[in-house]
């Protein structure tokens, strides 16, 4: 991922809502060279598996929805978030990184404070991640707030994390 231009589908997941995590946001970011070039938010909003059905448990039916892709594991999940994003926005990844919301914390931690329009905040992962559920503008704030973060974090140099997945 440190040369040329790839595409990063980045999901933030909080491992306490299912058994493998459930996926609240997502963004693509577009490196060049091994640095952030730039990133869209991608999610929430409602994408779905073009084929594949929804995992048995949660109670939901249907096609399998971007939030509920790691239910049936965390390896497949990310296959399937990869599947579910290009499918619903055409843009393909090379990769994909899990961030839980223990490992949002500790760069929070790193990084800290985090700024948001020159604004000292003190938000919690689960504060950044779940805002997108109540309302349009909590989402257009969770996706800001995130904005900040990922612009802070490409300013950090090194970044030592314990709870990352990543696979490509």
């Amino acid at each position: 991922l440190t040369e040329e231009s790839k595409n990063v589908l980045v999901l933030a997941s909080d491992k306490g809502e299912q058994q493998n995590g459930a996926v609240d946001m997502a963004f693509m970011v577009h490196l060049e060279n091994g640095s952030i070039a730039n990133y869209t938010p991608v999610y929430p909003g409602g994408m779905t598996h073009p084929s594949q059905p929804e995992a048995a448990g949660t109670g939901v039916g249907g096609k399998m929805l971007l939030h509920d892709c790691l239910w049936d594991g965390v390896k497949p999940g990310m296959q399937y978030a990869s599947e579910i994003v290009e499918y619903n926005t055409k843009m393909h990844a090379d990769a994909v990184v899990i961030v839980y919301t223990d490992g949002i914390d500790a760069i929070i931690q790193s990084i800290s404070p985090l700024k948001v329009d020159g604004v000292e905040t003190n938000l919690s992962a689960e504060d950044i991640i779940r805002e997108n559920d109540n309302s349009e503008q909590g989402l257009l704030t969770a996706i800001k707030v995130f904005s900040a973060f990922l612009e802070q974090l490409e300013a950090t140099p090194v970044l030592q994390l314990d709870d990352l997945q990543v696979s490509s």
